[in-house]
């Protein structure tokens, strides 16, 4: 943005004042820079009361007059009386006017009043630009949206689909949440919102629950699984579901969601891998879209950050005109810091969006700067890292990226162990580390850093240990969190500033690293700072050498434009492709072309002549005569298209080979009863064959040769599906170190419930349809009450606990099924002898009850 010479100087002094700040709370000395007069000020809130008049529609204004605001209020000094009554107005004309509360230090939450304003006229002015954001819910019930999310929440009205772009902090999520409420009010039925990860799911649910709640609302329901049974016993259900989650119930049923009024799909950025062979998300979720384009739902709303082709994606998906709400302002002005070596001297630079050029600064006392260029996480960085955080202010929370989960623990106990012990530590942080001990097990090393205030946040967690983790973050018990990817995919941590080494995603030296991609990294950074929280988020980076050689801007967030679909690979590898379908030739790992084969495979074999329609809308396009010819080869097979269904990305030419084997009895039959004595040889003994007949799959899923290793999978499974407590696993297999407790641990979360079930779910779908065993082992669970708790959200620990309780109250297990109310009142009493944790975790998803 071009500005005239006297404000680009005013605004460059800003930042120079933000970042004069920084560093001095850093305890780094930055040369030739001063702070901010009390004239520069005057002036600069004059001047951002000047655009906030003229801004109109004109993004680049209203984010330039938001982030003179924000650094105002951020850097406030006592004698600046007057400066709330400027900004209040300010942000509130450019359709802030939530940012709006935030800054006026008097808002009365209770009441929804702001304070004086100094005059009548200004309280008027003020009234108005509020009436003129505000929506209503329920009835008599309304909420203060932003002007981005008032436009959200208009279209949704008005149109069937929406595309949405913005932001991570636009607040894009809240506005679905009480939408979607306000919708079923109206028009009662089901909901389905789609979310890619676990810890989203949770995250979600909660929201729902706390809007129902808020408005006082009855006969909602909300789940985290799909079940036909819902249909008939709730008004309204509101289904949050991973791909997966979603895609199972397509297999369960051949038309689930029989009353859905909406579809929500977040985070669809995630969409644009779909095109590599080895994201099996992409894939889970691209054909869920396809699901449900053929369902044609009333109301269709994709979301995602800053996605350039937000309205041709949503068209392209499915089909019809579309709208494309979209935003490139936020209500949080994001800047990001890096440190770097020039001429031999540590340089600290400031980016942001407001400046052409980086503000550029050399600093002293930067002995403990990480060396320039280095990939792997020593003693070093942590140091730098420690320093960091131990000068940040302490009212607000700091994520640090990590690559991975175990490097995530690693970091989090490097850091524990350079911070000095505090007997005055919170007593709730005290019962955090002794509930996590018990949980998991006491040598487990994020018991060890929790005794400092540090945690870590990473997929192989617990769901129980890391929901305990994302309240304690939230309300400041802890401060400090390590974290990896999992942050970009939407899950909401509440932090001010998040710190990354590099954007590297593996650490071995030498090694060609995979890497943030410049998008992703712009959503990374996006997570500092949010809505209703900060007004201003910092992303420090602690070389800025490893960015410049991954190609990543610090100065600009990227936007994304999303390619879905299969045309570009079939068209490329066409001949191929066909040559294989004209032969029913089965998987070969050194296709890259793979996932089209088994897909076009399984649509003709679950849909017929209707696969034409559905192959067409994903790029796929044959002639009749070469789809009449690949239809007469899949005929041959003896493999039924339910069991296809089941087992979506399983090539149908090795479910036909699975199909005979189990014919000619090859596979012992796998029981239906967890506690059959029998499970754990049945399993080994499939797992067998199934590597004989197809060593792809086997190594796709389970690859794992040593008969000890796959012994020790099979009786763990077994203990899973029993209900057997984490903590008591653990002690039985009697971990012996603390890098024994994390493979443990990526077992029971990822290979038990997820890789396991899926390999041996073809077998069961041919030996017996409705055996539920592998439903046990992937969530852990047989009991109706136990599954039914975990399917609301609350996790298995918990869940198991909490179960035994309302079993000893007496009450009637067919009643607490069939009916909600009597369930949550059930869950609620039971909860009251749960720990504090627990409490929590169980009060956030149940207050509807």
């Amino acid at each position: 943005m071009k500005l005239p010479a006297p404000a680009e100087r005013l605004v460059g002094r800003l930042l120079e004042h933000e970042m004069w700040k920084v560093a001095t709370s850093l305890k780094f000395e930055p040369k030739d820079l001063k702070p901010l007069s009390e004239i520069e000020v005057v002036k600069l809130a004059n001047y951002a009361e000047q655009l906030s008049r003229h801004a109109g529609d004109d993004e680049k204004t209203k984010n330039l007059c938001l982030a003179i605001c924000a650094l105002l209020w951020e850097h406030r000094d006592t004698k600046w009386d007057g400066l709330p009554i400027v900004l209040i107005q300010a942000v509130s004309r450019i359709g802030l006017g939530p940012t709006a509360k935030m800054v006026d230090p008097n808002y009365d939450a209770t009441n929804d009043q702001f304070s004086g304003l100094g005059s009548i006229l200004s309280q008027y002015r003020l009234a108005a630009n509020i009436v003129e954001s505000e929506v209503e819910v329920a009835e008599g019930k309304s909420i203060v949206l932003s002007g981005f999310q008032k436009d959200l929440w208009n279209a949704i009205d008005k149109y069937r689909s929406v595309g949405v772009s913005a932001p991570t902090s636009a607040g894009k999520s809240f506005v679905l949440v009480n939408k979607i409420v306000s919708m079923l009010i109206e028009s009662p039925g089901e909901v389905v919102y789609i979310v890619p990860t676990l810890s989203l799911i949770a995250q979600v649910t909660s929201d729902f629950k706390s809007t129902i709640q808020k408005f006082g609302l009855t006969n909602f329901s909300v789940f985290q699984t799909y079940s036909a049974d819902y249909e008939k016993e709730h008004a309204n259900t509101i289904y949050v579901l991973t791909q997966e989650r979603a895609l199972a119930a397509f297999s369960q049923t051949e038309k689930p969601f029989q009353n859905l009024q909406a579809l929500v799909v977040d985070e669809i950025q995630n969409l644009e891998r779909v095109s590599d062979s080895g994201e099996e998300r992409a894939h889970t979720l691209y054909h869920v879209l396809q699901e449900f384009r053929t369902q044609r739902p009333p109301k269709i709303i994709i979301a995602g950050p800053r996605i350039n082709n937000i309205r041709n994606l949503t068209e392209d998906l499915f089909g019809g005109q579309s709208v494309a709400i979209s935003t490139q302002s936020s209500p949080v002005l994001n800047l990001a810091y890096a440190f770097n070596a020039e001429k031999e001297k540590v340089v600290l630079k400031q980016y942001s969006t407001i400046r052409r050029e980086p503000i550029k600064v050399e600093i002293a006392g930067a002995d403990v700067v990480s060396k320039f260029g280095g990939k792997q996480y020593n003693e070093h960085v942590h140091r730098f890292i420690h320093h960091l955080i131990s000068n940040l202010e302490d009212s607000a929370g700091t994520l640090i990226f990590s690559p991975t989960s175990s490097q995530a623990l690693s970091t989090a106990k490097a850091l524990a162990d350079l911070l000095p012990k505090k007997a005055d530590r919170a007593p709730e942080l005290k019962s955090l580390r002794e509930y996590v001990a018990g949980l998991v097990h006491p040598d487990y090393e994020l018991v060890k850093s929790l005794e400092k205030g540090i945690a870590c946040h990473h997929g192989k967690l617990p769901l129980d240990v890391r929901r305990a983790i994302e309240k304690a973050f939230a309300c400041q018990v802890i401060k400090v969190m390590t974290t990896t990817t999992t942050l970009m995919q939407g899950v909401n941590l509440p932090a001010k500033h998040i710190i990354a080494r590099n954007p590297f995603l593996y650490l071995k030296s030498g090694k060609t690293s995979a890497h943030l991609t410049g998008y992703e990294f712009a959503n990374l950074r996006g997570r500092a700072g949010r809505l209703m929280k900060d007004v201003v988020g910092r992303a420090i980076v602690l070389d800025e050498t490893t960015f410049d050689e991954a190609d990543i801007s610090l100065a600009e967030l990227d936007q994304k434009t999303i390619s879905h679909g299969y045309k570009e690979k079939f068209e490329r590898n066409r001949a191929d492709i066909l040559d294989d379908l004209r032969h029913n030739r089965p998987q070969n790992a050194q296709l890259n072309y793979l996932d089209v084969e088994v897909y076009i495979r399984q649509m003709i074999m679950r849909y017929g002549d209707d696969a034409t329609t559905r192959l067409y809308a994903t790029g796929i396009e044959f002639t009749m005569g070469e789809f009449r010819e690949i239809q007469r080869q899949l005929k041959t097979l003896h493999v039924s298209p339910e069991v296809c269904a089941a087992n979506p990305y399983w090539d149908p030419v090795v479910l036909d080979e699975i199909w005979i084997a189990q014919s000619n009895n090859k596979f012992h039959k796998i029981p239906r009863n967890p506690f059959d004595g029998n499970l754990v040889g049945t399993i080994l003994s499939t797992i067998a064959h199934l590597k004989e007949i197809s060593p792809f799959y086997f190594n796709k899923h389970i690859n794992v040769d040593h008969e000890g290793l796959r012994k020790a999978i099979a009786i763990t499974a077994g203990k899973w599906a029993t209900e057997k407590p984490l903590h008591e696993i653990m002690a039985e297999r009697d971990p012996k170190n603390s890098k024994d407790i994390h493979n443990l641990l990526k077992l029971i979360s990822d290979v038990i419930p997820f890789k396991l079930t899926r390999f041996l779910s073809p077998v069961v779908a041919i030996q017996e349809k409705g055996n539920p065993i592998l439903s046990f082992i992937e969530m852990g669970s047989y009991k109706p009450l136990t599954r039914r708790l975990i399917e609301i959200g609350i996790g298995r620990e918990t869940a198991i606990r909490l179960a035994e309780r309302i079993h000893k109250a007496g009450h009637n297990q067919d009643d607490l099924l069939k009916s909600p109310g009597i369930l949550y009142s059930a869950i609620i009493a039971g909860a009251k002898n749960l720990n504090y944790w627990e409490r929590l975790q169980v009060e956030d998803l149940v207050l509807a009850g």
